[in-house]
């Protein structure tokens, strides 16, 4: 899985697959052989812009259906693997049955997204997109924030809490796009913090999630942090990419 895909040592973490729950030897930290095998990775042919991936064979870079006429406030997005099988697993473990070690293993999967060669990830920061603090209280956790914080370890690179989440939105799980747009408009604001705001000033920013969809939630974080923090670049890691609405422009 590449460099980045080293252990984390520092990180205690149960031997066992935390999917499966099969004994790991030697207790290394991430999936068992079994579950790793069922993990899909990113992989060409995929939007350049979006990241969604595609079957088939396409030679050049396109945008897909769902960007082909969008006006994008960050540069692009990319996520280390498709949301299906252990990887949706982990993500629905940890957000859902508040199963906070899985962060390590999904964390793993998200350091994937670094090794995109358009990436320099060197004096960037990490911004996790915030929850709600209703929805925080409710959870115990931003999971967000926990792999900003395990990816962090790995790269040297400082998690800052750019964002306030400051409205209450509905869940997005049946929503398409267009109302997925409407539905974040306004929903996030810069941390009040004068210190974390000079930060931001001209910042090449890391915006991480766990499941990048329709990249609605990405869009709105991106336009603050540009719009109203000055941040220079933003481009979307998530450790899993979701199935879309769209179809290749080529």
């Amino acid at each position: 899985m590449g460099r980045l895909l080293g252990a984390t040592s520092d990180v205690l973490y149960p031997n066992h697959c935390p999917v499966c729950d099969t004994l790991i030897e030697g207790g290394s930290p991430g999936l068992c052989h079994s579950c790793s095998k069922h993990l899909v990775p990113i992989s060409e042919p995929y939007c350049k812009l979006c990241g969604e991936p595609f079957d088939g064979v396409i030679s050049s870079d396109f945008r897909c259906g769902n960007c082909a006429y969008r006006r994008f406030h960050f540069e692009f997005a990319v996520a280390g693997y498709r949301s299906v099988g252990p990887a949706r697993d982990l993500v629905h473990g940890l957000k859902y049955s508040r199963r906070v070690p899985l962060r390590v293993a999904l964390g793993r999967l998200l350091l994937r997204g670094f090794e995109d060669p358009r990436i320099e990830y060197h004096g960037g920061m990490l911004v996790p997109v915030p929850l709600h603090h209703r929805r925080k209280r409710e959870r115990g956790f931003n999971q967000a924030e926990e792999l900003a914080l395990v990816a962090a370890r790995q790269l040297g690179l400082p998690v800052v809490n750019g964002l306030r989440r400051v409205r209450h939105t509905e869940t997005q799980v049946h929503m398409h796009r267009n109302q997925r747009l409407h539905n974040m408009r306004g929903a996030f604001d810069l941390a009040p913090s004068r210190a974390i705001r000079r930060r931001l000033q001209g910042a090449t920013v890391f915006l991480i999630d766990d499941v990048l969809t329709t990249g609605s939630t990405a869009q709105e974080c991106a336009r603050v942090l540009k719009k109203e923090g000055g941040v220079a670049e933003v481009v979307v890691i998530t450790a899993c990419r979701a199935a879309g609405f769209s179809r290749p422009k080529l």
